[in-house]
C-alpha cells in the first residue's frame, strides 16, 4: 500500500477515534456536570488523538527512514503514549476526584500539552541528529561497498583471461579482493579523496582488464594494470593506515 493509501486509512482511524470519543463524553455526561471541565478534558483527548495521528502519518511518508532507525522515531512515541496517560489522570484526579476550579484545570492541561510539546521537540531534534548520523555513515561506506563491486568485476574478468603472463595480477587481485573486504567500511571525511582515488584507479584498472579480455591474441606485456594494481594496493594500505591513526 503506498503512502497516500495509509495516510487515508490513518485519517479514518482519527475521524472515527475522535466521534467515539465525542460520543463517550457524551454518554457519561450528566446533568450536573459543568461545561467548562466537560469541554476542556474533551479538547485534551482530541489533541491527544490529533498529535498520535500526526506521529502516525508523519512515520508514514518516511516508512524507509522510519525503518531503517526506528529508536529514533520511538522516543517520539513514548512521549505521546504518556502524554495520554497523564491527560487520562489529570481528568480523573482534578476534575472528577477533586474537583479543582476551571481556571486551574485549564492551566494544568496546558501545562501537561506544553510539556509533551517540549518533549516531542527534543525527541524530533534527536532524530534528526541520528539521521543525519546514518546518512553520513552510508555515504562514507558507499565507496567503500563500490570499490568491492569494482574489484570483484575485475576479478571476474581476469578469470576469462587464458593468458600465462597474467599469474601474479591474478593472485594481487585476489588478495587486493580480500583486503578491500575486510577493510573498515566507515571511512573519515578527511580521507573521502583518498577514497574516490581509489575507486577510480578501480575503474581504470577494469578498463585496462577489458581492452585485455578483448583483444587477447596481443602478447605485449600488460604493463599498465600491474602499475594499477600496485597503485590500487599501495592507496588502500595507505587509507587504512590513516584511518587507523583518526579513529
Amino acid at each position: 500500500m503506498n503512502s497516500f493509501g495509509s495516510s487515508r486509512n490513518a485519517s479514518i482511524v482519527f475521524i472515527l477515534s475522535v466521534l467515539v470519543t465525542l460520543l463517550l463524553f457524551m454518554v457519561f455526561r450528566q446533568d450536573t456536570t459543568p461545561w467548562g471541565h466537560w469541554l476542556v478534558s474533551l479538547a485534551a483527548m482530541i489533541l491527544v488523538e490529533l498529535t498520535a495521528f500526526g506521529y502516525v502519518v508523519t512515520a508514514m511518508r518516511n516508512s524507509r527512514k522510519f525503518q531503517m532507525i526506528v529508536p529514533a522515531y520511538l522516543g517520539s512515541s513514548i512521549v505521546i503514549i504518556a502524554y495520554g496517560v497523564v491527560v487520562l489522570l489529570d481528568i480523573l484526579l482534578f476534575w472528577l476526584v477533586i474537583g479543582v476550579a476551571l481556571s486551574t484545570y485549564i492551566y494544568l492541561h496546558l501545562i501537561t500539552a506544553a510539556l509533551a510539546g517540549i518533549g516531542i521537540a527534543i525527541m524530533s531534534s534527536a532524530k534528526n541528529v541520528i539521521e543525519q548520523q546514518e546518512g553520513n555513515t552510508r555515504s562514507q561506506t558507499q565507496l567503500m561497498k563500490q570499490l568491492q563491486s569494482t574489484i570483484f568485476a575485475i576479478k571476474q574478468d581476469l578469470a576469462a583471461l587464458e593468458r600465462t603472463d597474467l599469474t601474479d595480477i591474478h593472485r594481487i587481485v585476489a588478495e587486493l579482493e580480500e583486503n578491500v573486504k575486510y577493510s573498515d567500511p566507515v571511512g573519515h571525511p578527511s580521507l573521502i579523496h583518498l577514497e574516490e582515488d581509489l575507486l577510480w584507479q578501480a575503474g581504470e584498472l577494469h578498463k585496462c582488464v577489458r581492452e585485455l579480455l578483448r583483444d587477447q591474441d596481443n602478447p605485449s606485456s600488460p604493463t599498465m594494470t600491474r602499475r594499477l594494481v600496485r597503485d590500487i594496493v599501495n592507496a588502500l594500505n595507505n587509507r587504512n593506515q590513516k584511518l587507523q591513526l583518526l579513529k
